[in-house]
């Protein structure tokens, strides 16, 4: 009978084990992906009084360029982005993407300035929607038909 019972400790030992070791794994894998995801607000989100108080990081932003809202001041572009709620200005110095145009969704990323009260991007991603081609496949495309 002793034999049995020494076998059976051992074996609670050893799934005990496991199991710790798989815990403390899995939480600093969470921890890690906790910190390094970013999610982007929309404009409502961030000109919502309690978010502009709390703000103290970089945050991407995603939204659609307004019509008629992009000046471009030397090497900067200023426009205005806006959900279904709100507007926001943005600033952008840097390379503007070639999809970057009014009635486009773009998402930015950096600090919403209070005092100035718009946004001052650090970088501009233009998105597309799934009916995208670009101009070399359609030009591929036509020449197949």
């Amino acid at each position: 009978m002793k034999l049995k019972n020494r076998f059976l400790t051992q074996r609670i030992i050893v799934i005990f084990f496991f199991f710790i070791v798989t815990s403390v794994g899995l939480a600093i894998l969470l921890y890690t992906f906790n910190n390094n995801i970013v999610l982007y607000k929309t404009p409502s989100t961030v000109l919502n009084d309690a978010y502009i108080e709390g703000n103290i990081k970089p945050i991407r932003v995603g939204g659609v360029v307004k019509e008629k809202s992009i000046k471009y001041i030397n090497d900067v572009v200023e426009f205005v982005i806006h959900d279904d709620k709100r507007e926001m200005k943005a600033i952008y110095k840097g390379v503007v993407p070639s999809l970057f145009k009014e009635g486009q969704n773009v998402i930015i990323y950096g600090k919403f300035n209070r005092n100035e009260g718009q946004f001052e991007a650090k970088e501009l991603l233009a998105k597309h929607d799934e009916n995208y081609i670009p101009d070399n496949y359609k030009n591929k495309i036509n020449n197949l038909k």
